[in-house]
């Protein structure tokens, strides 16, 4: 391979695979830019710093020499001062732990050192942070893993979204604990108990298309985000609300000479673990048939909880199973109004769940036994509901209205109108 080089500026301004093709290359590329036109993009090179003068690179290239013949010479030297380094900075590494998580660290040779970006990890900073958390340190924790990793780096961009996620969690007595299934939804979690010992534990699974359950003592009491709608903060308001209507005590509980709360009444005594009965005050009680001021909602009540001490406002849970925020003085008792009333439906092709079910609170009655009624229909037991379902929903979660007695009219209409296959089905399966 042959080539030409202008000897003014260094340029190359030809090549070529013999003498004759590369002196014909040279003066093709010269008859198109002279010498001063090399020069003028030479001097844009350089500018930009693409391009530097000859004194620059062979002062560079001695820096570099001399430092190589420096490195040798003084090997053993340049070692043992990174050792010592290193050493250093897994002495700061011990010193940290301890501090974080009240642990004795013992970081053995090529043991995991939980404060070296290279074994940190989702599943790790989680653990640590828990550690760190229990011994009051939870957030200095974050702020020095976060510290020492780099968002530039793939690898680390994983343990530094968790490291987040941990933080925008940690509200309210949240927090998050990891991810959950193939998709690796995260999942944040908050466990509060009552002053009578239940546990109130939600979950809830996924930062945009967020869903989730409230449970008592295991129980679910309420679906949060069924749709899948709710941001992480709106599922947690959501739960939060819930929540707070498990905590509050369902009866004002006289305490020693204290006076009766303005507008409440006696509905019942109790020892509360002592010697003397004392009385238990409510402004109205389970069976009560109440109504709203202003003439709106009326039913019976199911259950009536109080906030507080004093009779403020109260959360109704009435015959249909709808929760209703009410202050004292918008309710009033309405003995006119109609007892409840509950409607059930037979579970045909799958149980009651998440998505199988219309987003109504609702109970399970046991599949009937064999020879008992609807036996054939409800094959996962019977929901019962405190409002009566469209028939849009009946279809759509393939429901079986039930009435009381063998076999309802509406539930043999529904029968009926099954595909052979399906009414197939719920023969072969009864």
């Amino acid at each position: 391979m042959w080539s030409v080089i202008e000897p003014s500026t260094g340029l190359g301004i030809g090549v070529g695979q013999s003498r004759t093709e590369i002196e014909k290359s040279a003066a093709n590329e010269l008859a198109k830019t002279s010498p001063q036109g090399l020069s003028d993009a030479l001097e844009r090179l350089k500018k930009s710093g693409k391009a530097k003068d000859q004194s620059t690179l062979e002062a560079e290239w001695v820096k570099w020499a001399e430092q190589e013949e420096y490195d040798k010479d003084h090997a053993a030297e340049i070692a043992e001062k990174a050792e010592k380094a290193k050493a250093a900075a897994l002495a700061a590494d011990r010193a940290k732990w301890e501090k974080l998580t009240g642990e004795k660290p013992d970081f053995a040779p090529g043991a995991r050192n939980p404060l070296d970006p290279a074994y940190m990890n989702p599943v790790s900073v989680l653990e640590d942070y828990q550690k760190a958390k229990a011994n009051g340190k939870g957030d200095e924790y974050l702020d020095y893993a976060e510290s020492k990793l780099d968002e530039e780096i793939a690898g680390h961009k994983p343990t530094i979204e968790a490291i987040r996620r941990i933080r925008s969690g940690n509200v309210g007595n949240w927090q998050y604990v990891g991810t959950q299934g193939a998709g690796g939804l995260p999942r944040y979690e908050k466990i509060v108990r009552t002053s009578d010992g239940r546990e109130i534990r939600a979950t809830i699974d996924g930062d945009i298309s967020a869903y989730g359950f409230v449970r008592e003592d295991n129980a679910i009491k309420s679906r949060i985000g069924d749709a899948g709608s709710l941001t992480f903060q709106q599922a947690r308001e959501q739960a939060d609300r819930a929540i707070d209507a498990l905590m509050r005590p369902t009866e004002y509980v006289a305490q020693e000479d204290a006076p009766q709360p303005p507008g409440t009444r006696v509905i019942g005594s109790s020892y509360f673990g002592g010697t003397v009965e004392k009385p238990i005050y409510g402004l109205f009680k389970e069976g009560d048939r109440v109504r709203m001021k202003d003439g709106g909602y009326r039913g019976v009540i199911a259950d009536l909880m109080t906030k507080g001490n004093v009779a403020e406002s109260y959360v109704v849970k009435m015959d249909n199973g709808t929760r209703l925020t009410v202050f004292a003085s918008s309710l009033i008792a309405d003995e006119s109004a109609p007892s409840g009333k509950r409607y059930r439906y037979g579970l045909v092709n799958r149980p009651a769940s998440m998505g199988a079910v219309p987003n109504i609170e609702y109970t399970i009655e046991p599949r009937p036994l064999p020879g008992q009624p609807h036996h054939d229909i409800a094959r996962h037991g019977i929901m019962v509901t405190g409002r009566k379902l469209t028939d849009e929903e009946v279809k759509a979660f393939e429901l079986a209205p039930i009435a009381d007695g063998t076999t309802s009219l509406a539930e043999r209409r529904w029968y009926a109108a099954l595909p052979p296959r399906s009414r197939q089905m719920v023969a072969s399966n009864g």
